[in-house]
């Protein structure tokens, strides 16, 4: 009995972190459209991570990911990690500046960001890391 309680101790102490680090999670689907199958996912995305997720001094690690294989193949999933959650806020303020100043430059790859993705669904969560 004495074991158990120490692993189980031992577990909850693995558990707990004075900061756990956010990891933001944004989810999109593709378009069905026509105009989709005419541009170049991989690109944009590139573009997109280099231009407004890589800068960002508050962004620790980040990957965009889209769904190679399965059900429904037009998803698309950016994940970005923040050192802690006081800097959620921060971040987001960051992304939007950069996205806005690389619009006044850039206005063709803001339509085609608009017409790449529906609108009907996009999810935003915030998720917490466990274990790496």
């Amino acid at each position: 009995m004495a074991g158990v309680f120490i692993a189980f101790a031992v577990m909850a102490n693995a558990q707990s972190t004075a900061h756990p680090k956010p990891c933001v999670v944004q989810t999109l689907y593709l378009n069905a459209s026509m105009v989709t199958p005419h541009l170049n996912l991989d690109s944009i995305l590139i573009v997109y991570k280099q231009n407004f997720i890589d800068p960002n001094s508050y962004v620790t690690g980040s990957k965009i990911i889209t769904h190679w294989w399965g059900h429904d193949s037009r998803e698309v999933i950016i994940m970005y990690e923040l050192k802690d959650l006081d800097d959620l806020g921060k971040a987001f303020k960051k992304q939007r500046d950069l996205q806005e100043a690389y619009r006044k430059d850039h206005q063709d790859y803001v339509e085609q960001i608009r017409l790449l993705f529906a609108g009907s669904h996009h999810a935003d969560e915030i998720y917490r890391v466990v274990a790496e």
